[in-house]
Formats: structure tokens, C-alpha cells, sequence
């Protein structure tokens, strides 16, 4: 009888990288800090580079920037920003090592979690194989034990009439068919040892699956672990105004929610705007305090708004 020990490899948890997304660095002259009034006039910008490597087009990047001019602008009641071909603010969308970085670790990341819900899948799968196996087992091992009972209850007797010189023919008879309902239990047991081997063959093939996968995945940890292990902090955006140039620089994002909240949090800048110190608020200077599904502006960025027109 195949009596199998199964297990599967644990896989391991993600002990990985912190990328810390910091919304900008402020680039300001201090000549013309305080000279940006968008309550006089509105602020005008034009799109003036997309790198190729960004999957989005121009009139997507204007329509993002026209939800969120929309945005301040009903902060203050008045038009704040505006297209221009020819606008002061220039919006680059400059690719570079920082997206490239962002997007490999988000690809890492997706296979993993590919990985985890292949296993998960096929732990179901093998929690059933073993209930299969266990019953088997429990339906064999009950049979066995009734099966060596009838076989000692039968060897005592035959003893017993041996002993004494032979038995009478009606309890000849009984031994007779005895034997024949032990040789019955008999076939019985070994299709029952048949069910626990099939069954335990099932569940050592999913136990097989889920080492592979194990396998695959740890792998993929550890190299996540390699590659981005530790704390990488680094800007997504940044505003300058030197007074001859402004520009908006867009160095990476995650999703276009995300850009709405980098642009945002730019066109915030070019309005004048300071960071503030509520995390979730627009102005506040890092990413992951953010809840981006749905972007909107705090108390802490309509007062701040509110104050530079004067309001």
C-alpha cells in the first residue's frame, strides 16, 4: 500500500523595495516668487514635448489638465488656467530612469501577484485532493481495522477446534464460509487501498504544482528583493520659474489617475501655491499620502488658493 507524506513548499512574503514617490522640488528664482498672481489673469501653458516611451497623447494630456485647471479654478470662482499654444507654463513629459524604475518594479510586482493567484487557485484545488485523500484513508483504515478483527476472531476459533482434535461439521461449515466472506473483505480492502493510492497520486500531483510555483515565485522575489530592496526616493515632477521660462517637467506616473494628481500638484506651483502639511491634500508633497482613485482638492488647498487671490 502507497502510504505518501505530502507537502509543498511555503512561499515566502515580499521583504522589499520602498519606493518613495515625492511629488516635486520647487525651482523658483527668487526674483519672481511672489509675482505669479493667476487672479489677475489666468495662467496659460501649452504642451511642449512627450516623450514617445508615454503611452498618452496630446489631447488626453490637455484633457487631464483641463480637469484639473477646472479644479482650482472652482476654488477661487474664476478662470485660473488656460491653454495656449503659445502659453507661458511649458508641460514636458520627460522619460527617464526614474518611470523606467517605477514601471519594472510595478511589472515585478504584477508577476508576483500572478504567481500568488495561480497558488492560491491550486491550494484550493489540493485542500480538496487531501479531504479526498484523508476520507480515503479514514474509509480504509476503518475497513482494515474490521477486516483484522473477523481475521483474529477466525484464527482463535480454528485454534480452539485444532486444540481440541478437529471440529464438527456444522462448524466446519461456519469456518468455510467464514473464509469466504474474509476473502470478499479481502478485495474489498485492496479496492479501498486502491482509492487511497489514486487519491494520494491526485494530491502528490498538486503538491508537485504548487512546489513549482512556489519555486517560480520565490524566485521572483528574490530578484524583486535584489533589484529594490531598500528606500528609493525621487521626484515625479518638478515646476520651475526662472522668470525668462516656466516649465512642468513630468518625469513619471503610474496610472493616468496618478498623473491627474502629479499635474495637479504641479499647476498648484505654477499658480503660486506652496506645499502644506495635511497628507492627502493636493499640495502635500508626497504621493503615497495620497488616496488617488478620486483626486480633490482638501480644506488645507482651497484655503491656501483662496489666500494667494486674496480671498
Amino acid at each position: 500500500m502507497i502510504l505518501r507524506v505530502l507537502s509543498y513548499l511555503l512561499y515566502v512574503l515580499i521583504a522589499g523595495a520602498g519606493i518613495v514617490l515625492v511629488l516635486d522640488k520647487v525651482e523658483t528664482s527668487a526674483s519672481v516668487e511672489n509675482k505669479v498672481n493667476p487672479c489677475s489673469e489666468p495662467v496659460t501653458y501649452q504642451i511642449a514635448s512627450i516623450d514617445d516611451n508615454f503611452d498618452i497623447s496630446e489631447t488626453q494630456l490637455r484633457r487631464l489638465i483641463s480637469g484639473v485647471g477646472s479644479m482650482w479654478s472652482n476654488a477661487v470662482g474664476r478662470t485660473l488656467v488656460e491653454y495656449d499654444p503659445d502659453g507661458d507654463v511649458k508641460v514636458h513629459l520627460v522619460y527617464d530612469e526614474r518611470q523606467q524604475l517605477v514601471e519594472e518594479e510595478r511589472d515585478f510586482n504584477n508577476a508576483i501577484q500572478m504567481e500568488q493567484l495561480r497558488f492560491d487557485r491550486l491550494h484550493r484545488e489540493y485542500t480538496r485532493h487531501s479531504d479526498q485523500y484523508d476520507e480515503a484513508m479514514e474509509r480504509y483504515n476503518n475497513f482494515l481495522g474490521e477486516y483484522q478483527r473477523n481475521v483474529q476472531e477466525h484464527n482463535d476459533e480454528v485454534s480452539k477446534w485444532n486444540e481440541q482434535g478437529g471440529a464438527p461439521e456444522d462448524v466446519q461449515e461456519r469456518v468455510v464460509n467464514r473464509e469466504r466472506e474474509l476473502s470478499g473483505m479481502q478485495s474489498e480492502l485492496r479496492s479501498l487501498q486502491n482509492d487511497v493510492n489514486r487519491a494520494g497520486r491526485q494530491l502528490e500531483d498538486v503538491t508537485d504544482r504548487l512546489n513549482e510555483i512556489s519555486i517560480r515565485k520565490n524566485g521572483l522575489i528574490d530578484e524583486y528583493n535584489e533589484r529594490y530592496a531598500g528606500e528609493y526616493r525621487f521626484s515625479q515632477g518638478d515646476y520651475m520659474n526662472t522668470g525668462s521660462e516656466q516649465r512642468i517637467n513630468i518625469y513619471h506616473y503610474k496610472s493616468i489617475n496618478h498623473l491627474r494628481l502629479v499635474l495637479a500638484h504641479e499647476f498648484g506651483h505654477a499658480l503660486g501655491l506652496g506645499h502644506v502639511d495635511s497628507p492627502g491634500s493636493v499640495m502635500y508633497p508626497v504621493v503615497e499620502s495620497h488616496g488617488t482613485t478620486e483626486i480633490a482638492l482638501s480644506d488645507q488647498d482651497i484655503a491656501a488658493m483662496q489666500a494667494r487671490c486674496g480671498r
